[in-house]
């Protein structure tokens, strides 16, 4: 009865000390955090998370850009990315005689990006959409971010 006892203590003691190791072990690793898409990291912290319409969803994932954390997309993020792939499409259609979607994928991420790496050419390029809906009329001034734009578009054939 005493052995019995004993060696049900000692397997006891045995799995608490490989739980414990386990954790030990565990505690030295880095924590796995999810890596978020360069754009998407580059987003301006606006808005509630997971707030993007499905019209809004549906409008990105068909423009172009590489695929992000839709789900994560507040509605004032997927406002700034929408604004800005129809800014860069104007001026590449009006300043070097582009096509709408032909743009390719990496040179519309990376123009994209030269406007998510300013502030105040997020709130151009909405300002500039809304206007744009009012007016009609795709007149882009020759502002910072118009020039930033141009510069990555340069590089790209006809």
């Amino acid at each position: 009865m005493e052995l019995l006892f004993g060696l049900a203590l000692l397997v006891a003691a045995i799995v608490v000390a490989r739980l414990a190791a386990r954790g030990i072990l565990r505690r030295g690793e880095e924590p796995r955090t999810k890596k978020l898409p360069r754009l998407q990291a580059e987003l301006p912290k606006v808005g509630n998370p997971g707030s993007a319409t499905s019209a809004q969803l549906s409008q990105l994932k068909n423009s172009g850009l590489p695929d992000l954390d839709w789900k994560a997309l507040s509605d004032k993020q997927a406002t700034i990315l929408i604004d800005s792939v129809h800014y860069i499409e104007t001026v590449w259609a009006r300043d070097f005689g582009g096509r709408a979607g032909g743009l390719p994928a990496d040179t519309l991420e990376a123009a994209v990006s030269a406007i998510l790496n300013q502030e105040s050419y997020c709130e151009r390029v909405v300002t500039w959409e809304e206007g744009y809906y009012e007016t009609g009329e795709k007149v882009v001034p020759d502002d910072a971010c118009h020039v930033a734009v141009t510069n990555v578009l340069k590089g790209v054939p006809l």
